[in-house]
């Protein structure tokens, strides 16, 4: 079958503990400890919570300041956020006002931030292991290195509250470091691979069918398809996820005997990407059936060699 188609150091970072500091403004302005960046006119309002609408608005002054953006563009930007919610960076981003990549270094002047180049950077996979996807996503947030004993992690736009939340997450000292949002969900996509927890899933599956079998059942119940906690429901997600991610053209779910082969189609050439047990070929093609509007009941015979479900 083919378908188609988030304490501090010196060195230009803020760093939290693993304990959540108490809320509250910082003296001094920037969360590095350092004071207006004369050189830029970039850096925020002694005592201001740079999150907060003292914050928001002092970074709205400071772009308008610089020549990136107008006074009307800033107060669109303010209207659309007070009616919206999000960022003020994101916000202004989505009008076409700033593109990531100046929003970013903005920012990182404004907070006093270094700026990640996440597409240069060399990722360790064990740091991956200390921030789990949903985490990742949700915040949208990147592990990039250890400075020391700190875990520098590039965000869009940072705050204390993000630094802290980070830290309980990961069980390190946070630094934050700043990247264009484009380039942490790029990131995100690269090093984070939905079919990661296939093996889990396929045991659980495996479980679910002996018990099934020893039961004397022979049909897969409609809840193993349908569902949205079924093993099967979740792998057909994962495997539609990963396809995404990397751009197929083409998904092939191949029953063979006694396994399912799953190809992706990525730039014209065929790759196998998962062989999993026979056993759970018909719940899959089932549970896309489902997904297609189709009859699972209505058995077809196997096209012709070379042809192709569209």
């Amino acid at each position: 079958m083919a378908l188609r188609r988030k304490s501090r150091d010196g060195d230009g970072g803020s760093v939290a503990t693993a304990a959540p500091p108490a809320p509250g403004p910082h003296a001094g302005g920037s969360p590095n400890g350092s004071t207006h960046d004369r050189t830029t006119g970039f850096g925020p309002k002694p005592g201001a919570d740079p999150q907060g609408e003292a914050g928001r608005q002092r970074l709205g002054e400071q772009l308008v300041a610089s020549g990136l953006i107008t006074e009307a563009q800033l107060n669109e930007a303010l209207a659309m956020q007070k009616t919206g919610g999000g960022l003020l960076g994101e916000v202004l981003v989505s009008m076409g006002t700033l593109t990531e990549q100046s929003l970013a270094q903005a920012l990182a002047s404004f907070f006093g931030y270094e700026v990640a180049n996440l597409r240069r950077e060399s990722i360790d996979s064990a740091l991956i292991e200390l921030i789990p996807e949903d985490v990742a996503r949700e915040y949208m947030c990147f592990p990039v290195r250890f400075d020391g004993d700190a875990l520098a992690m590039a965000v869009a736009e940072p705050s204390d509250e993000l630094s802290a939340r980070l830290a309980q997450a990961s069980g390190k000292r946070v630094k934050l470091l700043i990247a264009p949002m484009g380039d942490i969900k790029w990131a995100i996509d690269s090093n984070y691979h939905a079919l990661s927890n296939v093996e889990r899933l396929v045991q659980v599956f495996e479980s679910v069918e002996g018990s099934r079998r020893r039961g004397g059942g022979q049909e897969i119940s409609e809840s193993e398809i349908v569902s949205e906690d079924a093993p099967v429901v979740q792998l057909v997600d994962s495997i539609l996820t990963q396809a995404m991610r990397d751009r197929t053209s083409d998904v092939h779910i191949e029953p063979t005997g006694d396994v399912v082969r799953v190809r992706f189609r990525i730039d014209g050439a065929m790759k196998e990407v998962l062989t999993l047990p026979g056993t759970i070929g018909p719940g899959l093609i089932s549970r896309i059936k489902i997904m297609a509007n189709m009859n699972i009941v209505e058995r077809r015979p196997s096209p012709p060699s070379g042809a192709r479900c569209a």
